[in-house]
């Protein structure tokens, strides 16, 4: 579809830029620049509070560097600031209608009822606003980590072995 848009775009020559939908994965191996690695996943899913349909919500990382990761993102989560959306001091703004608030809160309850562990960083919050606390699930089911579409402020992470 992609192709075909751009080929019927090509001779115009206006700017284009195509989405690919889904929430994609964030992969960490091994040999990455962990504390790089980490902010390229909180850009990815916190910047535009998870409302982008690419936002890496599931995080994949190699067994053997899991813990040190896991630790570092929660670490980056906990320097986070709510705030109003245009304060230069805000990272996390309110973007949630009430029924969407709800609706996450269902989802997270349910990875958890699944076997998921649930972190959210302990940070000041607005007295006012909609905001859901920006969230990590960890070792959270494929369909609550962003599979379905679900658009919350969070990521789920799974350990996965080292391809032979």
């Amino acid at each position: 579809m992609g192709r075909a848009i751009r080929s019927a775009t090509a001779a115009s020559h206006k700017r284009l830029s195509l989405e690919l939908g889904g929430k994609s994965p964030f992969i960490i191996f091994e040999d990455a620049d962990l504390d790089s690695a980490v902010e390229g996943l909180v850009d990815g899913i916190w910047f535009n509070q998870g409302q982008v349909c690419c936002a890496g919500s599931r995080l994949l990382m190699q067994e053997s560097i899991a813990e040190s990761s896991f630790a570092k993102v929660r670490d980056r989560m906990s320097t986070l600031r709510a705030g109003p959306p245009l304060a230069s001091r805000s990272t996390l703004a309110p973007s949630w209608p009430g029924l969407q608030l709800e609706r996450i809160q269902r989802l997270v309850d349910q990875g958890v009822a699944e076997g998921a562990t649930c972190w959210q960083p302990q940070i000041d919050w607005p007295s006012r606003g909609l905001y859901y606390h920006h969230t990590a699930q960890q070792r959270a089911s494929h369909i609550d980590c962003g599979a379905a579409g679900n658009f919350r402020p969070g990521a789920g992470h799974h350990d996965v072995p080292h391809a032979q």
